[in-house]
């Protein structure tokens, strides 16, 4: 569990390993702030189980934020990237935080493992909002039969908003993950 504050000019990384990979590797508690303002320093967070933010700031001001997991990623805290966000869980992605992206690179969700029978969903809350101020597009994706409820999204850029739920699957046939609407989560384009 990390909970305090963590800045630095170069790249951050944050490697959880446990020993069953069904256990949280990685937890960032509310209090935790990790802040990379130097050029091109990212913030990598991995784990071969799940991980679990709740960080009060992510902030990569001039980089990317990375969140990978073997199992699910949780996201409840705050993400600022300067180059892109990607967050990936093999077994499933919570999205109940915000993440804005300010200059270059894509904000890209991802649920699945790689094969189209994953069963890994994507569900963002109501107070979960993406902002892409940048030109790289927004990307949520479902790799088969999980369903994708997308979070609130305002892309300021001229990057394409992509929601996708069983993207691995041939289109039409029926049988993968449905895109599913929350009230009041809303995808615009400015």
């Amino acid at each position: 569990s990390i909970s305090g504050s963590l800045t630095s000019n170069d790249n951050v990384n944050i490697l959880g390993k446990v020993l069953t990979t069904t256990n949280t590797g990685v937890k960032l508690d509310s209090a935790a702030s990790i802040s990379t303002p130097g050029a091109g320093a990212a913030v990598n967070v991995y784990s071969n189980g799940s991980i679990l933010n709740n960080a009060s700031s992510i902030a990569a001001t001039n980089g990317k934020v990375n969140l990978i997991a073997d199992e699910k990623v949780t996201h409840g805290g705050s993400i600022t990237s300067g180059n892109g966000t990607t967050i990936l869980g093999k077994t499933g992605v919570v999205l109940n935080g915000n993440i804005t992206n300010t200059t270059t690179g894509a904000i890209d969700v991802h649920a699945g493992n790689g094969s189209a029978s994953s069963t890994a969903t994507l569900i963002a809350g109501v107070n979960s909002t993406l902002t892409q101020n940048a030109n790289g597009g927004v990307k949520l994706v479902t790799d088969g039969l999980g369903n994708l409820t997308p979070s609130k999204i305002i892309n300021n850029g001229t990057g394409n908003i992509e929601l996708s739920a069983g993207n691995l699957l041939a289109a039409g046939n029926g049988t993968g993950g449905q895109v599913v609407a929350l009230n009041g989560n809303t995808s615009v384009n400015s």
